[in-house]
């Protein structure tokens, strides 16, 4: 999901048609709707983000358990280390993302999107008639995939999407995720500093 996402939003910055895009993205979503409703535990994974209280113990615990540490945290948090659900709630409480209610909750979003806002102009410095083509369009993938990723897990936290197991770049439990995250941002710093 994350990668169409990007696929497409470089496909829109290379000059693509906003039409072609629009029906490709019709394609894929009818496709994506067989694919759920072919599968009985895909079907379930929808029901369960509609309704988590069906099966709070199972499908359902992961977005319930994000409401409560959501709730108890409030919208400054708890402080760092401080957050309860971590406390015989959580089933893997790696990472500082799965028990929100810690301190700056809401500073993590800022400064993501401080982050994002930040990222994007290397994306149009590139631009610069100096620079090549490729750096601009990589800049963008790049900055591109790290915010996709963050939006979506912030949507799956807070329960307005599906849970899809995508980690928060640079602060989710997961050693391969966070290698390449690194390496996309070193790649980003390098293609800033050639084009600055």
């Amino acid at each position: 999901m994350a990668m169409g996402v990007v696929i497409m939003l470089m496909l829109l910055a290379g000059g693509a048609r906003i039409t072609h895009l629009g029906l490709v993205s019709l394609a894929a979503a009818f496709l994506a709707f067989l694919a759920i409703a072919q599968k009985a535990y895909r079907l379930r994974r929808i029901t369960s983000f509609l309704n988590p209280w069906d099966d709070p113990l199972g499908a359902g615990h992961q977005i319930i358990q994000s409401y409560l540490a959501f709730g108890s945290g409030g919208v400054f948090g708890r402080g760092l280390g401080e957050g309860r659900q971590k406390l015989l709630f959580c089933r893997a409480a790696f990472g500082l993302h799965l028990c929100r209610d810690r301190r700056g909750a809401g500073a993590d979003r800022r400064g993501r999107g401080a982050a994002a806002v930040l990222r994007y102009p290397v994306a149009r410095a590139s631009h610069r008639p100096h620079a090549e083509g490729f750096s601009r369009m990589l800049a963008l993938g790049i900055t591109s995939l790290i915010c996709v990723q963050a939006l979506i897990n912030m949507a799956v936290v807070t329960g307005i999407m599906p849970t899809k197991g995508i980690a928060l770049p640079l602060i989710s439990y997961g050693g391969s995720a966070l290698v390449v995250t690194l390496a996309a941002v070193g790649v980003l710093l390098n293609i800033s500093k050639e084009t600055g």
